[in-house]
């Protein structure tokens, strides 16, 4: 209807409402894209909102998880603080307690966290619509610069390399067959290994043999020693990103979306 009046004025040389019909065409046209606009903002920010309970939820996690890790590492510690005191103490040989806690200083439980839903949120440009800006700004900051920390407890392979490559493989296979960690899942998924209390069943010949073979070991005490600094540095990560995510968890809840 408006083109066919346009068309009309513009052969009658009807400039005035040529004018007019333009002016509502723009006006239109304008508002057309301005409410598509405002629809698009409002699909993005209730998506945000709808981003922001699960993003709590994965912080929480990544707190639960990152604690599980800590709890998992404090045993190795003791087991390799335990095999570290056995070289360094003047007394007899040591024996089986000092093959279980070498064997098990070697075992490891990669650091990482959960990103799924914080990646999701930027492949769906949502981000910027979280409407807190000092949220959005720390739940990055979290997220980049766990990414960054990762690379300093890079586990070191020498002393699992080491004992693994000492220690008569009948010998491990008895640590792994009699001494496994003990596996849990709770409700929320989240994964707990432990490791209890064991007494291998073998003999005192394949002990005597298995502790001699390690004993000579070269750099034994010296590559223990650097993974006990590497567990250490570990735990300190991973205690201080456990109280980040568990923070950051409560002042989105506390801030709301």
């Amino acid at each position: 209807m408006i083109l066919r009046r346009l068309a009309d004025a513009i052969r009658q040389q009807n400039w005035f409402t040529v004018c007019v019909e333009l002016f509502i065409v723009i006006i239109g046209v304008f508002m057309g894209l301005q409410a598509q606009n405002w629809n698009q903002a409002r699909i993005e920010r209730n998506t945000a909102i709808g981003y922001h309970g699960q993003l709590v939820e994965e912080l929480r996690r990544n707190a639960e998880n990152l604690g599980a890790r800590r709890d998992y590492y404090l045993q190795l510690r003791e087991h390799g603080q335990a095999a570290l005191d056995s070289l360094r103490a003047d007394q007899a040989t040591p024996g089986a307690k000092f093959l279980i806690d070498s064997y098990r200083a070697t075992f490891r439980w990669p650091v990482q966290i959960d990103r799924a839903v914080y990646d999701e949120v930027l492949r769906a440009g949502v981000l910027s619509k979280i409407s807190n800006i000092d949220a959005r700004n720390r739940l990055t900051n979290f997220y980049v610069t766990f990414e960054a920390v990762l690379i300093n407890i890079k586990d070191d392979p020498s002393y699992r390399n080491l004992v693994r490559s000492y220690m008569p493989v009948s010998a491990q296979r008895v640590i792994e067959s009699d001494c496994q960690e003990i596996v849990s899942t709770a409700s929320n998924g989240k994964i707990s290994l432990f490791l209890p209390e064991c007494e291998p069943q073998w003999g005192d010949a394949l002990v005597k043999s298995a502790v001699e073979s390690l004993l000579a070991a070269p750099g034994l005490t010296e590559t223990l020693n650097r993974r006990m600094s590497n567990i250490d540095s570990k735990l300190i990560i991973v205690q201080r990103n456990m109280d980040r995510s568990r923070d950051l968890a409560e002042y989105f809840e506390s801030t709301g979306p």
